[in-house]
């Protein structure tokens, strides 16, 4: 979608109004707009007139940018094609030049997509990562000291997941244990089975260790989450963050009492209708929440005001059980899914030391870590040096549980709502001084104000299967 701010303001520049949508497209779109909402109420005018696309796939799909010679080290494939000729390479314009492509932002990107520009991932504020995560954590780690958890080397996902890739991208095509080739598809070797194959490698290594001459207890502990219809894994980890029935309950509540607030008057005419309005909307949303799942508000029904706010109390420092019994162990094995998984920056709070996939796919923060300071990189050509990891955190137990408290402390200091806001301010203070053309509203006739488009998303009807976007956890 094509955002921007003009005036300190946060607009949708070119507005599309889709009757139906995508639960996981709209679902990542309504967090991004949450997002910018929320940097035009901190920061206003500070953010300069800029523009650009927010993409939400996990993976580019543009043609990479790639110099003739390049080859991405022992996983290139095959060299990269030709360039194309000079009235080919921008045919719609060169980017930030008025008619041009417009600079995307995206979460993920590997090096032959530079141009691409990295933003925090739209889970940080889903899943509310600062108070399940970095508050639901703390005490765990406290608790818990990495000496006392499990040797065992833990990872849980859906290992059925297949890698997607651009198949003329050097940098992120993958290959097994002994360089055998993993990767295939009917259009090139756009797909990549790296989870399976990796659980192939658990399977083998723990009928090797029950064996009688090895230990008894498997050195990696792997586990499967089982597979659902597509797009469901989506909403099943929001809700293992923020129970469903707690988030209806409270934004229902929310929608009540800024009802009350319009009703009563507010602060001004124009104010107070505003906001009785955008109740009411909500209200109406709420009441398409309920009927379309059932009634039941997701499994907890109708939750009363006050006791609303004591579970999202409670919830807000809870952490979710699948971190809680990943946090048991000393090693987390991090894998990356179709894309760039953002479950490195939730494993890497939890005090243990974690196995970094080195995929060619990295995010806004993953430069800023350094390997065998924050974390142990492995398959970097092949997926056997996972086992050359694990001893060496045996043989150094105490460099192994510095790392784990480093990595741990990053997280803590760098990847908090401070940290990602300042982060986007910088970014769109130098992304608008990179711009040849400043937005204006009279170039974009049908240009939205982004809290007026946001009630549009919220009042949007489902796809059959799909729920309402109303009550989706947001925290900033």
């Amino acid at each position: 979608m094509h955002y921007g701010f003009v005036g300190g303001k946060a607009y949708v520049l070119s507005p599309r109004f889709p009757t139906k949508y995508g639960q996981v497209f709209m679902s990542r779109h309504l967090a991004y707009m949450d997002v910018l909402l929320d940097l035009e109420r901190r920061f206003g005018h500070l953010i300069p007139d800029v523009e650009f696309v927010i993409v939400t796939t996990e993976t580019p799909n543009e043609m990479p940018s790639l110099p003739r010679n390049a080859t991405g080290g022992d996983q290139a494939q095959s060299p990269p094609p030709p360039p194309l000729p000079p009235h080919l390479e921008h045919p719609f314009g060169q980017p930030g030049l008025p008619h041009g492509a417009f600079p995307v932002f995206r979460v993920a990107k590997s090096d032959a997509f530079p141009a691409n520009v990295l933003i925090p991932s739209h889970d940080f504020y889903v899943l509310r990562y600062d108070s399940t995560v970095l508050n639901g954590s703390a005490r765990l780690v406290e608790e818990a000291p990495w000496a006392s958890r499990l040797p065992s080397a833990f990872a849980e996902y859906d290992m059925h997941v297949p890698r997607s890739r651009h198949p003329q991208d050097p940098y992120t095509y993958r290959r097994g244990v002994d360089g055998i080739p993993i990767c295939g598809g009917p259009r090139g070797d756009s797909i990549c089975f790296v989870r399976r194959h990796f659980q192939g490698i658990a399977h083998a290594a723990s009928a090797s260790s029950r064996s009688p001459s090895s230990p008894s207890s498997p050195v990696l502990d792997i586990r499967q989450i089982p597979p659902g219809p597509p797009g469901s894994e989506h909403v099943q980890l929001i809700d293992q963050h923020t129970p469903r029935h707690v988030a209806l309950a409270t934004a229902a509540a929310a929608a009540a009492a800024a009802k009350q607030y319009g009703s009563n008057g507010g602060s001004g005419s124009v104010s107070a209708n505003g906001t009785q309005l955008v109740a009411q909307e909500a209200q109406l949303a709420y009441l398409h929440a309920l009927m379309s799942e059932g009634g039941n508000g997701g499994g907890g029904g109708i939750v009363p005001y006050d006791e609303a706010l004591r579970a999202a109390a409670a919830a807000s420092t809870a952490l979710p059980s699948y971190l809680a019994a990943a946090a048991r162990h000393k090693v987390l094995v991090h894998l990356d899914g179709r894309g760039l998984s953002s479950s490195l920056e939730r494993l890497l709070a939890l005090g243990s030391v974690v196995l970094a996939e080195q995929s060619g796919y990295y995010g806004y923060f993953h430069r800023a870590l350094k390997p065998y300071e924050h974390y142990l990189p492995w398959w970097e050509k092949e997926p056997g040096d996972v086992f050359s990891r694990l001893q060496w955190v045996r043989d150094n137990a105490d460099a192994a549980s510095r790392i784990a408290a480093a990595g741990a402390a990053f997280a803590r200091e760098h990847l908090t709502e401070t940290g990602r806001a300042c982060y986007w301010l910088r970014l769109l203070q130098r992304h608008a001084a990179a711009l040849r053309v400043a937005p204006a509203l009279h170039r974009f006739p049908h240009a939205t104000p982004l809290g007026a488009f946001r009630q549009t998303v919220i009042g949007m009807q489902p796809l059959r299967g799909q729920r309402s976007l109303f009550g989706q956890p947001f925290e900033p």
